[in-house]
């Protein structure tokens, strides 16, 4: 499969992230064990001889910048919101999904 112009021999990059355009919860999860994973390595690499690499800061600084810049207000509870033709369009909106599928692209 084809994803972003390029083949990949990555599982991760081939399958999950474009299912991940279809599904916000998938997307959000996928953003969060990236962000969680980063951090853990940045840890791992302070208390080590070494400081953190710099490709692993540029890493971590472009994930936080591209989860903030897709940051998404929170979505109202189903039985609360009165007016599900804005909801809906809100779970879907894909150009929300292609900036972060192409964010996390970039930061991978």
């Amino acid at each position: 499969m084809v994803f972003a112009g390029v083949l990949s021999p990555n599982p991760f990059i081939t399958y999950l992230l474009p299912l991940a355009l279809t599904n916000p919860l998938l997307m959000h999860s996928i953003l969060t064990v990236s962000g969680s994973h980063l951090a853990y390595r940045l840890a791992e690499e302070a208390q080590g001889a070494n400081s953190p690499s710099k490709d692993l800061n540029i890493a971590n600084e472009a994930l936080v910048k591209c989860i903030k810049a897709w940051a998404m207000d929170p979505l109202p509870d189903v039985a609360s919101s009165r007016d599900t033709a804005s909801l809906e369009a809100r779970i879907f909106d894909s150009e929300q999904k292609r900036k972060a599928a192409e964010c996390l692209r970039q930061t991978l």
